[in-house]
Parts: C-alpha cells; structure tokens; sequence
C-alpha cells in the first residue's frame, strides 16, 4: 500500500521473493498475518524471520529506531541470505539489543553475499547470554566485504559451539579479521573462547583472497575444544603472511 506504508505478506515468515528495493523499517509497517512486526518489543524469537527476504533485488537494509529486541531469546537463521544478491549497505538500528539472546546459530548465513561491503554489529549487540554460534557469519558478504566490525559487546564466554562459525566469510575481499578488540584495558571477555567444544571449520577460507592481518586476541582459549577438524582451511589462503594462535591454543582434548 503506497498511502499508509504497509506491506501485509499472508504468510508465517516475511516471503522470501520480497521485492522491496531498500528495506527501512524506520519509515516502512510491515504486517505478517494482520501482525505489525515493526513493533516487536514483547517478541521472544525471531528465528528465520527475514529468512531469504530481498534475495534478488533488496539493496539496503535499515531496521530503524523502533526494532527493540530485548526480550528476545533466539535468532537462529534472523537474516540468513536476506539481501543475497543486491544489498549493499546494513543498518542495524539504534534498539537491536541481544542482551538475552541464548541462539545465534546461522544467523547472519549467506547475508549480503554478493555486494554487502561492510558489517558493524555496533554497540548493543551484546551476545552475554549466547551459547550457539555456529555458521553465524557462514558465508556472511563473501563476494564484496572489506569491513567487520564485531562492535564492542561480542561477549563469547558462554559459547559452547563456533563450528563453521566464519565459514567463507569474507572470502573475497576481506583483508583484516580483528577478534581482540573490546572495551576497556585488559579485556578478558572480548572473544573468550574457554566453554568452546566445537570449532570444526570455523575459519574455512575466511578472507582466502585479500586477508593479510589477523588477531585471535588474548582469550582465544582451546582449552575445551574437543573438535578442531578444518579449523583453517584455505583460511587468508593467498596474502596471509602470520598466524599466531597465541599461548593457550590447547588441542589436548581434540
């Protein structure tokens, strides 16, 4: 409806052929089975609801300023392959809060694969509670991305699974993959990997063409991975020059 903004899809899920060209739920209703899903502050999961949306021709993506999710507790498959072939730009919005979110498996698999440039979770993507996150970059702007940006909360002490976790992430043009940064001095919850059993695949050619700099950080602790089968494939396969895993990649349990 071009008067009043609303899109109304008769259907459980956003459908996956929607041909919006620049998604903004700042200015934009969308209503599934008569639901207005632009207000979804008492939404407990999300899971696959942008699932494949504007996977030919959606450019951007701007989820606003009214896409509160702080009652949400699982987004498995959120975005997976949403903007697929076209999108080139990602706003996560100022209210996407993930403080009580426990899944995040596949959740941004495939998104933007083909011309997303860059990715910043910002500030609110705190991932505190997160246990699972297994594919959630898989394949996450392979073709295009030159920036990734985890933001400032990607808390991973909980995380017991990262299997497949950057999976061809970046595989084009991805030249540098941070996961040291975090707030303050001496971080020792910034990409802590203590709890982690599963990291089979985690970086299979991540950056394989243009990665030339990468950082593990100070907590990468395999301590408790039992499964590390892949773990670097083709990983910054043609310009990384080091790799250091640091002094507590512990495989006596793999």
């Amino acid at each position: 409806n071009q008067t009043d903004k609303t899109v109304t899809v008769v259907c459980s899920v956003v459908d996956k052929y929607f041909k919006a060209s620049n998604l903004q739920l700042s200015d934009l209703t969308i209503k599934v089975d008569g639901v207005d899903i632009t207000n979804v502050a008492s939404v407990t999961n999300m899971n696959n609801m942008f699932y494949y949306t504007g996977y030919t021709k959606m450019t951007g993506l701007n989820l606003g300023d009214k896409f509160n999710t702080s009652n949400v507790t699982t987004m498995t498959n959120m975005f997976e392959s949403a903007g697929y072939t076209a999108m080139t730009t990602f706003n996560i919005g100022g209210l996407f809060d993930t403080g009580n979110v426990t899944d995040m498996s596949s959740m941004f698999k495939s998104f933007g694969e083909s011309n997303l440039i860059t990715m910043n979770l910002g500030a609110k993507f705190n991932t505190v509670k997160v246990t699972t996150m297994a594919s959630m970059f898989e394949n996450c702007g392979s073709s295009k991305m030159t920036s990734f940006d985890l933001g400032d909360n990607f808390n991973t002490t909980d995380v017991d699974d990262m299997s497949r976790m950057f999976y061809q992430c970046g595989l084009e043009m991805l030249e540098n993959l941070d996961l040291s940064s975090g707030t303050g001095t001496g971080n020792t919850t910034q990409f802590n990997t203590s709890d982690v059993e599963n990291m089979s695949h985690m970086f299979v050619s991540c950056g394989r063409r243009g990665m030339s700099t990468f950082s593990l950080g100070n907590n990468f602790d395999t301590s408790n991975v039992l499964y590390m089968d892949n773990m670097f494939n083709g990983f910054g396969r043609q310009q990384l020059t080091t790799l250091n895993l640091g002094n507590k990649f512990n495989t006596s349990q793999v």
